[in-house]
């Protein structure tokens, strides 16, 4: 992938349970030092991607990813006053990385090198019809 390029990311829905009093979708992304460098903030429980702007991620960095449903149950308050909440999440993560782009010093060596092989391959040519004459 190019980092330069936005990335959109698609994902299952999430089933929301009925009698759920809260549901939210985070997803966020960090790079090998740990540091997280995006987060969704709380998307809507029925999104089902988010786009990480151009520019966000490094060329050539590994980068790990977390997915978190979280979903609330809040229970009846009782004679007591006193209320319940039940809370469900699931996560799923994984790695990938970006592609490294070379740098213009790189593309100049490759060039060079083509232009020698081709400067070798025509004295080998002109070499092989001189012995031949």
């Amino acid at each position: 992938m190019n980092s330069a390029d936005p990335l959109t990311v698609l994902f299952n829905g999430f089933d929301v349970a009925s009698g759920v009093s809260n549901s939210d979708i985070v997803f966020s992304i960090s790079n090998s030092s740990d540091v997280q460098v995006f987060n969704s903030g709380f998307l809507a429980a029925d999104a089902t991607g988010v786009t990480i702007p151009g520019g966000t991620l490094s060329p050539g960095q590994s980068y790990t990813f977390d997915l978190l449903y979280s979903s609330q149950i809040f229970g009846e308050v009782d004679a007591l006053a006193i209320g319940t909440t039940q809370f469900y999440d699931s996560h799923t993560d994984g790695s990938f990385s970006t592609a490294a782009i070379p740098e213009p010093s790189t593309w100049a060596m490759l060039l060079m090198g083509f232009v020698g092989i081709g400067v070798m391959l025509r004295r080998r040519s002109s070499s092989l019809q001189a012995r031949a004459a």
